[in-house]
């Protein structure tokens, strides 16, 4: 693989976590490929300790896919960020032997958004909600969690 100097530095990073952040098109993908193989062959580090984390499904699976081609053996693990951080959560329900918390809407047969929001409103206010209202709910729902506002006063 080739590589500029700067992947070349990112992908021979040997002590602690690297981060390799940059624009499409840019090599990410080929980086962190070439910095799992130097971590494997070059300094040994056995491929069960290697969490490798994306931030989306696809990047995950591009990942995995590209590895098949040099990784024969043991494989590292491939997460999202998403996927990690619920794999953390339910070992510490599973360690503390409760349910911590109920994921809602995941698209797997369960009540999506739209659906749970419909239900809320109809609880509080005894009424179906218009389609236009459920957007602008949607919406402003969406403004208050990009303020990152902690309380409704900041709104």
């Amino acid at each position: 693989m080739n590589l500029n100097q700067e992947q070349v530095k990112a992908a021979r990073h040997r002590k602690g976590p690297a981060l390799v952040l940059a624009g499409p098109g840019s090599g990410k993908t080929t980086v962190i490929l070439s910095r799992l193989a130097y971590l494997i062959s070059e300094v040994g580090v056995q491929p069960h300790y290697i969490l490798t984390m994306t931030f989306n499904k696809a990047a995950q699976v591009e990942l995995e896919n590209r590895s098949n081609g040099f990784l024969t053996n043991v494989k590292p693990k491939f997460s999202t960020i998403h996927s990690f951080c619920n794999s953390v959560v339910r070992e510490y329900e599973r360690r503390q032997n409760r349910q911590l918390i109920r994921i809602e809407g995941n698209g797997h047969g369960k009540q999506n958004k739209s659906d749970i929001l419909k239900n809320i409103y109809r609880e509080v206010n005894q009424s179906s909600i218009t389609n236009d209202e459920l957007e602008d709910l949607i919406n402003e729902i969406g403004l208050v969690k990009n303020k990152m506002l902690k309380n409704f006063d900041d709104y």
